[in-house]
Formats: C-alpha cells, structure tokens, sequence
C-alpha cells in the first residue's frame, strides 16, 4: 500500500469534485470557486514554536471541549443529526450486502446489529420531529426499504435473475412510501416529485453498489457508494430546511459559513472514518476489494486536502496531505500486520507520531481557538476507535468491532462541528456563501 501517499498527492482532484461543493451554492459554482486564501497564520506541522504557541491556551483561547458547547440551532441540529443517521446508513446497507456476497454470515450478523440501532435512531429523530404517526410510518418505510435490499442481496448471491427483478420492482413501491414520509416531516414545503426521486436515487445507488460487488467490479462499487454518501447530506440538508419551515424553527443559521462549513467537514470526515474501515479490514483479510477501497480513501483524502487549499492555500494543503498520507499509510500497516509483530507496534508507533504533528497544524490554522493539546486528544482517540475496531475485528469479535466503527463515525461529526466553530470565526466567511438547494432538480441529482 506504499502507493497510497502518491496517489493522494494527485491534489487537483479535491479541487475537481471537492464537496466544499455544499459550501456552494448548488450549480453555479464549481471548481475554480475555491477561494485561494494565503497560509499566513497556519502553524507548519512539527515546529516547536507551533507546539510552544498552541499548547498554552490564553485568554482569547477556548478549548475543544468549550468550543463544543457551542450550541448550534434546533434546526442545525436536526440537519446535523440527519447528516450522521442517513450517511451511516449508506455505509452500513453496503457493507451488509458485500458480507453477504462474500458469504460471511458472522459479518454480516453484526453489520445487521449496525443497520438496525441506525434505524432506530432515525425514527427516534422522526418522532420527535413529526409526532408518533409520523414515526410509525417512517418505521415501517424503512423496514420496507432495508427488507427489499436484503432480497435483491439474496437474489444476486444466488443467482435469481427473477428474483432481482422482483425485488427492483418492490424497491420502487419502497422508496415510494419513503417519499410519503419525507413529504410528511417537511409538511409539503417540498415538492412531491422531488422527494420521491430522491428516494428512488438513493434505491438506485444502494442496487447498482450492489451489483457493481457482485460483478467484481470494486472500483465502480466504492465509487457509487461515495456518490451515494454525498447525496445523503444533501436529502438531510432538504429535509431539515423542510422540517424547520414547516415547525416554524428558527432556521437562519443554516447558511452561516461556519454551519456549511461543519456539513462539508463532516462529510468528509465521517466518510473516511467509513472508508478507511472498509479499507483496514480488506487490507486484513487481503480481499480482492483493497485497492478499489484505497482508490476511494485517496479521493476522500484529495478532496480533504482541497477543502484545506480553498480555506489556506496550497502550502498548507500540501502540509496536511503528508500528514494525513502518513496517517492512512499507519493504519493500513497497522490491519496488515500480524497482532504482537514489530511491523504492528511500528504502525502504531506512526500513528502516535502523526497525532500531535496535525494537532500543531490545526491548531495554527484555529490561530489558538483550539489548542493542539485538545486536538491531539480528539485525533488519537480518532486513532484509537480504528486501532482497537481492527484488533476486534482481527479476534473474531466482530460485534465489538462494528460498535467501535460506529463509535469512530459519531465522534468525527463532533469533531467537525468544533472544527467548524473554531475555523468558522476567522476563515469560513471568506468562503463562497450558500448550501445545497432546497429544491427540486439539485435534489434529484444528488447535489
């Protein structure tokens, strides 16, 4: 995997199809918008006088855990919250048809276990966001929807063209009731037609993820998974806007360049937290899918160091792209190695290395609103969900390793959202303003 670092090198590509692009407004901006703003003030990763400046906080300082108090709107909650539940799901449903065309039923248990806690929190939110009726009717929606993906999975390991093409078919009854229960959270603020070919792109994703597995074509597997994470945001971003008109939330918030900013963050972060499990266990197991979920961790990590250079330049992009390259380089090493061996204890020795050199980073792109103490607190326990996932997921435990994943992936939109805060107040307002639309054809496209 030594070809990782010099894949994610190739940084044009953040600037291509970054998903700054929902800093953005939905079409009119593309990928020359990115605002190249200079690096001045940005701590070069492994300077003592960095360490020395950030580690120490003053009086115009608030550390990590202050910054996370900082309340964000009713209204940004609900989007935050959906962001997390419906990109979970994504990442769940696939991994729970790829253990079963694999044919591994311990796997696929406790990615079950995984897909259906997500689920029950998703109607949890619903229900409080639109009354019981509106919960129960979710409930049975989604059930609806995840049964008819297990069938097309069952159908595709078997074989069963016939049964495939039932379970297609039931999929556009599925995701039809899903439509109905979308227009009933956001009150009709939302037009019918656009929520349900939302509902019928994210079926078509899930299905097409699903055949490209089976067909080995791991590449385009990976790739639509990654479109489909994307396009996940975006229906949360809808259905909170919706949700917030339609209950009379205060919604201005949505739009403060700091609030887009921690969508765009925890896209990307929750997404490689996703990735780079994918990518850990293949690496372990040796899977004929490691390099398409190495290509698709290279793209997350270039799109990463593009959002880096639209808000601090190239030097500092190309700054943090050596850190996080040697960040996923540790962690392939560290599932590749055999448990007790030097190469595993030299992985990790890597890993404890990179947290407190990207500590320093942020904390001088935060010019001190976070100091690299906090910081390199919150990327080692980063480092820690994924280590410990894979010793589980290596000892057979597999339960124990899905719930660290899920773990992981909370703890990245926390970190987002204090990411957020503390760049928003000095760099994010400099960014293009706007987010992704609330209406019809951007939704249907996905973005």
């Amino acid at each position: 995997m030594r070809t990782m670092r010099s894949t994610v090198g190739h940084r044009a590509m953040g600037l291509v199809a970054m998903a700054v692009g929902l800093l953005l407004t939905t079409t009119a901006c593309g990928a020359g918008t990115a605002v190249d703003t200079p690096a001045t003030g940005v701590a070069q990763p492994g300077t003592d006088e960095a360490h020395a400046a950030h580690t120490t906080p003053s009086s115009g300082r608030a550390s990590a855990a202050q910054l996370a108090r900082t309340t964000p709107s009713a209204a940004v909650d609900l989007r935050s919250r959906l962001e997390e539940l419906l990109g979970a799901h994504v990442l769940f449903a696939d991994e729970l048809v790829r253990a079963r065309l694999a044919g591994q039923r311990a796997r696929q248990a406790a990615v079950t276990d995984s897909v259906e806690r997500n689920q029950e929190t998703l109607v949890e939110l619903v229900t409080s966001a639109a009354g019981p009726p509106a919960g129960q009717a979710f409930a049975t929606a989604w059930q609806n929807h995840v049964d008819v993906l297990g069938a097309y999975a069952t159908a595709l390991e078997d074989g069963d063209t016939v049964g495939q093409q039932a379970a297609r078919d039931s999929y556009v009854r599925a995701e039809g009731q899903l439509a109905d229960v979308f227009s009933t959270l956001v009150g009709g603020r939302v037009p019918k037609a656009d929520l349900a070919a939302a509902a019928a792109m994210h079926g078509n994703h899930l299905l097409e993820q699903a055949d490209a597995y089976a067909a080995g074509d791991y590449d385009k597997a990976y790739t639509i998974q990654r479109e489909a994470f994307s396009h996940m945001i975006v229906v949360a971003d809808v259905l909170a806007r919706g949700a917030a008109a339609e209950q009379e939330l205060p919604s201005q918030e949505f739009d403060a360049p700091r609030r887009q900013l921690q969508t765009a963050l925890s896209r990307l972060l929750a997404e490689h937290m996703g990735l780079i499990v994918q990518l850990m266990r293949a690496a372990h197991d040796d899977a004929p899918d490691l390099p398409g979920a190495g290509k698709a961790t290279n793209a997350n990590t270039a799109e990463l160091g593009g959002a880096i250079a639209a808000l601090y330049g190239e030097p500092a992009s190309t700054a943090f792209l050596d850190l996080w390259g040697q960040h996923v380089e540790g962690l392939v090493a560290y599932a590749d190695a055999p448990a007790g061996s030097a190469a595993r204890d030299a992985a990790r020795r890597q890993e404890e290395d990179y947290a407190p050199q990207l500590a320093r980073f942020l904390a001088g792109a935060t010019e001190g609103r976070l100091p690299a103490i906090d910081l390199a607190a919150a990327l080692t326990e980063h480092d820690d969900h994924l280590m410990d996932q894979a010793d589980a997921y290596a000892e057979d435990d597999l339960m124990r390793a899905q719930e660290l994943s899920e773990m992981g992936y909370a703890h990245m939109f926390a970190l987002s959202q204090t990411l957020a805060t503390a760049i928003g107040d000095t760099v994010a307002a400099r960014l293009p303003r706007g987010g992704a639309a609330t209406g019809g054809g951007a939704l249907a496209r996905g973005r």
